[in-house]
């Protein structure tokens, strides 16, 4: 099975985050989803300037055991051509290139996201309903006449969701 562009960059992006981590930093690899872009955090700077790792298709793991593992169930090969992937992939996905934000100990790459307005909308919405749920919890909570079951019982009534934190708040 083949997949998307997207896929196969995002794919990519986490392969190359996981072979070239620095796991003796106090600081952890993370991938963060935003609204607008996906983000890759990697503890430990690049080995050489980005511009000549990607013209000279040199490939130099920080973790080669890791490195040969993924070699081994072919989400790598040795020829150095990651960030390329990730690159033409996401260019043909999503018509932007990756932003990388360099420091000399840490490596962050950003992939833009297309963000339409139905999505924006379903978000606004979402919030809307979050804060709605937190008003409503918040009379609740101050409310001593009914019994915590009786207050899930409301929230599920009016609003026909109920979360585990609400639920470990109201027992």
């Amino acid at each position: 099975m083949e997949l998307s562009t997207g896929l196969n960059a995002i794919r990519e992006a986490l392969v190359n985050m996981l072979m070239h981590a620095d796991y003796f930093s106090p600081s952890h690899s993370r991938i963060r989803i935003f609204t607008n872009h996906i983000e890759f955090f990697n503890p430990g700077g690049l080995p050489k300037p980005l511009l000549e790792l990607k013209q000279k298709d040199i490939s130099m793991p920080r973790n080669p055991i890791i490195t040969k593992l993924f070699r081994m169930v072919k989400l790598a090969e040795n020829a150095g051509y990651g960030l390329d992937k990730i690159e033409s992939n996401w260019k043909e996905y999503n018509n932007t290139l990756p932003e990388y934000d360099l420091a000399f100990d840490s490596t962050i790459l950003k992939l833009q996201l297309s963000v339409n307005k139905d999505d924006i909308s379903k978000a606004n919405d979402y919030n809307l309903l979050l804060s709605d749920v937190q008003k409503e919890f918040g009379s609740i909570e101050k409310s001593t006449k009914r019994s915590p079951q009786e207050n899930c019982q409301l929230l599920r009534d009016k609003y026909g969701i109920f979360t585990g934190y609400l639920r470990d708040k109201t027992k």
